[in-house]
């Protein structure tokens, strides 16, 4: 641990904490049908991604190279199967056949016109950017950069628990943690967040239609 340690786990802590302050009045402002709360939130949102990935430009590579793609491929495809395969093992244990996260999702979606498309602007592109600037972009960069493992496993931890909260189930909390594993791994691998903001933008819609 640096002397650097410290400050950043507070910084990357505070920027957690925003994001998900504003993340709660854009929600608070599609259920209550809030133009106003719903524009505070998305410009909050869109200003906090902006100035991380001014922050975080030096891993959001323009160049695409044939493997770093192949290594996002992989990684949807792995997020897909081990999804499939955990809601299956949920649904023969608990009976329920997808997480809390995932059904307020689908209630949400009932909504029609602007709200619909608000919430899926945030489901498919708002969350998958801010979430990989800080997950990937900050804490792999900030935090256990010689011990990647132990890297992989916390802040995959934390993603499982952003995701469940304190009350999610041990399924929904397998679920969240084997996400966080493979897009950690793919990001370790790529050093490319442009790859994993697409493969996690691309696995919420997929989510979204199935």
């Amino acid at each position: 641990m640096t002397k650097q340690t410290i400050p950043k786990m507070i910084v990357w802590g505070f920027l957690m904490i925003i994001s998900q302050w504003l993340t709660g009045i854009l929600m608070q402002g599609l259920i209550e049908n809030d133009v106003g709360l719903v524009s505070l939130g998305l410009i909050g949102l869109i200003g906090m991604i902006g100035w991380l990935a001014y922050g975080c430009r030096a891993w959001l590579n323009l160049t695409f190279t044939r493997k770093n793609w192949l290594w996002g491929v992989g990684a949807l495809i792995s997020l897909i199967v081990t999804s499939l395969i955990w809601v299956l093992i949920m649904q023969l244990v608990t009976g329920l056949a997808m997480t809390t996260n995932q059904q307020q999702l689908n209630q949400n979606l009932i909504w029609t016109g602007w709200r619909q498309a608000v919430m899926v602007l945030q489901v498919v592109l708002i969350a998958p950017v801010l979430e990989e600037l800080l997950f990937r972009g900050l804490f792999q960069a900030w935090f256990l950069k010689q011990q990647e493992i132990w890297q992989l496993v916390i802040s995959s931890l934390l993603f499982a628990w952003l995701h469940t909260g304190s009350g999610g189930s041990g399924g929904a909390w397998v679920l969240y943690f084997s996400a966080g594993l493979i897009l950690g791994y793919c990001y370790q691998q790529t050093k490319d967040l442009k790859v994993n903001i697409a493969v996690h933008g691309l696995y919420n819609w997929i989510s979204l239609i199935i």
